[in-house]
């Protein structure tokens, strides 16, 4: 069995709630929670100048809550994609690729990949979009089943996440963490990663080692190795610009340690225990026990 998934959502550091809000809407998402992020989550998270910042929390039509955004512009201002370790971008379903990019043409999303089949298989087929706050995310429909991997069929325009993408300093490294939880499948090869070739001016046939883990419900995790990337920089107190952390069902014995999650988190995470550690790459980890 395995214990770790699924991917559950993306927290990213934005420099205006209300306009980032806006912008996921044009996703055909839903504003479904907002308040005031509190002292002891602010606490749980490591990031206690975190308190007070207020928060949103939109689903997609699927009623998958994959994103939490949290105004800090403080942590955010200096956020440059691409160039530093720790989450990259949140890979997300959907159900027919090449008409979301017509949409989100003049949205508040910047496409920086069109549509295209995947270098590791032409049943997957992705754009990239860049939202207000830097963050990247990969819109991707999945045409068909693509062995050995387990990946999902979007049910709506835009479904769920199902794989949060890392820049590592050491895709094995990374690796390790993660492999502590019982029963994930790792696979390690190289590949082009379009995106990433563009934004470094490599040539574009450039292959990076990486690193594939399948995770429970057709969910998976990306480690990108990238030598030229360079730590991420966090203000003390603050939790990190761009994707600061990624939160993750976990079942049966967690090698993050789980506590009660206070009032604010339970009404996030359905009064249930919670953990978070920080990894190699200084993504910001979070697990919600799926008990």
């Amino acid at each position: 069995m395995r214990t770790l998934g699924p991917a559950l959502c993306g927290t990213v550091v934005c420099t205006n709630l209300n306009e980032s809000v806006e912008v996921y809407k044009s996703l055909s998402m839903t504003l479904v929670k907002s308040g005031e992020v509190n002292q002891q989550l602010a606490d749980f998270w490591h990031a206690p100048a975190t308190a007070g910042a207020q928060y949103a929390i939109l689903a997609s039509a699927s009623d998958a809550a994959w994103i939490r955004l949290i105004e800090d512009p403080v942590a955010a201002k200096d956020f440059v994609p691409f160039e530093t370790h720790g989450w990259l971008s949140l890979e997300v379903s959907v159900n027919d690729v090449d008409t979301l990019a017509v949409k989100l043409a003049g949205s508040g999303f910047k496409i920086i990949g069109e549509p295209a089949n995947l270098d590791v298989s032409d049943a997957i087929r992705a754009m990239q979009v860049q939202g207000p706050s830097g963050e990247i995310l990969y819109l991707t429909e999945v045409r068909d089943d693509v062995p050995p991997f387990e990946l999902p069929k979007a049910s709506t325009e835009v479904d769920n996440l199902f794989i949060p993408v890392m820049i590592t300093p050491s895709r094995d490294e990374s690796a390790d963490m993660f492999m502590q939880f019982d029963g994930l499948d790792k696979f390690l090869f190289d590949t082009k990663i379009t995106v990433i070739n563009k934004a470094y001016g490599y040539e574009i046939l450039r292959k990076h080692p990486v690193a594939v883990l399948q995770l429970a419900d057709n969910s998976m995790i990306e480690l990108d190795q990238i030598d030229e990337a360079v730590p991420r920089q966090r203000l003390d107190g603050h939790l990190s610009g761009g994707i600061a952390m990624v939160s993750f069902m976990t079942e049966g014995k967690s090698p993050i340690v789980l506590d009660s999650a206070d009032e604010f988190g339970r009404s996030i995470y359905a009064r249930k225990q919670a953990g978070y550690r920080t990894g190699i790459a200084g993504e910001g980890v979070e697990v919600i026990s799926a008990r």
